[in-house]
């Protein structure tokens, strides 16, 4: 979906999400999803700030190249739900 220089960096230390930056209890991917070639990509995990730092540098990046229409959000991981022991048990 990216010209090779706009391809947001991963891994990148500064940012990766490390214990000690995940200051609000989580962690968050960048999903960019471009229309036109129906592509969606993730980056991630990383902290809050750093994913909307991310995001802002990678617009500007599109804006710049006059590509509009992709879809850049930040959106909070969710840990998995814990599975029941009874899901897909057969009644006997």
């Amino acid at each position: 979906m990216y010209p090779d220089d706009h391809a947001p960096t991963a891994p990148c230390a500064v940012l990766e999400a490390s214990p000690a930056d995940i200051v609000d209890g989580r962690r968050y991917v960048l999903v960019i999803e471009d229309p036109l070639v129906a592509e969606i990509d993730a980056y991630g995990p990383m902290t809050r700030a750093a994913a909307h730092i991310q995001a802002e540098r990678i617009r500007a990046d599109f804006d710049a190249q006059g590509i509009d229409g992709v879809l850049i959000a930040v959106v909070p991981l969710r840990e998995p739900r814990a599975v029941s022991s009874k899901r897909g048990a057969t009644g006997g």
